[in-house]
This record gives C-alpha cells, sequence and structure tokens, in this order.
C-alpha cells in the first residue's frame, strides 16, 4: 500500500485518497454500499471468501503462511524442514483477535491438523504477535508479507500443510471506467508486481 501510495501521490496528486483500514467483512459491504470505490482485501485458501456479483476481483499477490517459532525452540534447529502442525497440539499459540479473518485461518490450518490450538495471547498487529514470539510466550502462523520487520529471536519455518493468503482488490463492476479508480487499481498492482511474495 505505501507504494501505490507514493506512486499516485506523484504521477496523479489530483486523484484524492483516503485510506481507512477494515477487515474484508467490513470492507466488501462499504464497497458494494458505495462508500469507497476500493478494496484491498485478502483471503485464505482455508476459508475462501465468496463474492458478490457486482463486484470486479483483480489479484494481486499470493502470500504464502509461515509458523514463527522463538529462535530457541527446537524446531528452529531444523530450519528447512516443513513442521507438521499436528506435532503443536498443547503447544501455546498466539492469535490475532477473534473474529478476524487472520485468528480463523489459525482455528482452521489447526484444525486441520486434529487439534484445537491453545491461544495464550490475542492482538490485532502480527508485529505485537511476533515481538510476543521472540519473547518466548508461543508460536504463531503468519502470512510472510507480515514478516518483513522481523524482531530477533524468531524464526520463521514452512509447515507441512500449506496455507496460503490471496490478495486481491475488489471494486463495483465496471467501476473501473472511472479514471481515479482505473489509476487507484493499476497502482496496486504495479505496486503487488514488486511484492516478493508476488506470484
Amino acid at each position: 500500500m505505501p507504494a501505490a501510495w507514493a506512486a499516485l501521490a506523484r504521477a496523479t496528486p489530483q486523484v484524492q485518497i483516503e485510506l481507512t483500514e477494515m477487515e474484508p467483512d467490513e470492507s466488501l459491504p462499504a464497497v458494494l454500499r458505495g462508500e469507497t470505490d476500493v478494496a484491498v482485501a485478502h483471503e485464505y485458501d482455508l476459508l475462501p471468501r465468496p463474492l458478490d456479483p457486482l463486484f470486479e476481483r483483480r489479484e494481486l499477490a499470493r502470500d504464502p503462511v509461515l509458523l514463527a517459532v522463538p529462535a530457541s525452540s527446537p524446531l528452529a534447529r531444523a530450519p528447512d524442514r516443513p513442521v507438521p502442525l499436528a506435532g503443536l497440539a498443547g503447544q501455546p499459540f498466539l492469535a490475532p483477535r477473534g473474529h478476524t479473518s487472520c485468528a480463523e485461518m489459525i482455528q482452521r490450518a489447526c484444525a486441520r491438523a486434529g487439534f484445537v490450538p491453545r491461544v495464550v495471547a490475542r492482538a490485532t498487529d502480527f508485529a505485537v504477535l511476533l515481538s510476543l514470539v521472540a519473547a518466548g510466550a508461543g508460536l504463531t502462523l503468519v502470512p510472510e508479507l507480515a514478516t518483513y520487520a522481523l524482531p530477533e529471536g524468531v524464526r520463521l519455518l514452512s509447515p507441512a500443510e500449506p496455507v496460503t493468503r490471496q490478495i486481491f482488490t475488489v471494486s463495483r463492476r465496471g467501476g473501473d471506467r472511472k479514471p481515479a479508480v482505473r489509476v487507484v487499481l493499476d497502482a496496486l498492482a504495479d505496486a503487488a508486481r514488486h511484492l516478493p511474495a508476488a506470484a
């Protein structure tokens, strides 16, 4: 988002940009109601998000989910070996606050592995969760794009059962005919092409 914002500010200063962080369950209805022109949303492969036929969806990036563990964890000794989640039953988990797609992703990934995670802490920001991992409070599943400011003391491992987050834009069908909407969609797509996780 910052790269798209900067590009828009340079190239089209006449386009007024307002940014409000929302969960997809909030942003998609806002687009439908006409309160916003474009939403950047996501879905996990474990919980697909059906869209209203009035929406146009444009794919931006595939973002693999990683297992974040304390550097002192025995799991960190084999960084190239995918970790079966079933072996983590009973471990302390750190999770986003309830009723978010990120929290639900952790619940479903663990359920697929045969257990309910023992969540010992919840926070709205992955940076906070990763700081708690560094402090040894537990482990978490985190999208790779949320790990670029990785604290010391955290190791990232691949889960043996992959989980992927798909990031996309949503606008009202035909909304891209508005020049301001088109330029925003193009700036977001261009910025996404430069993301390491974009595929």
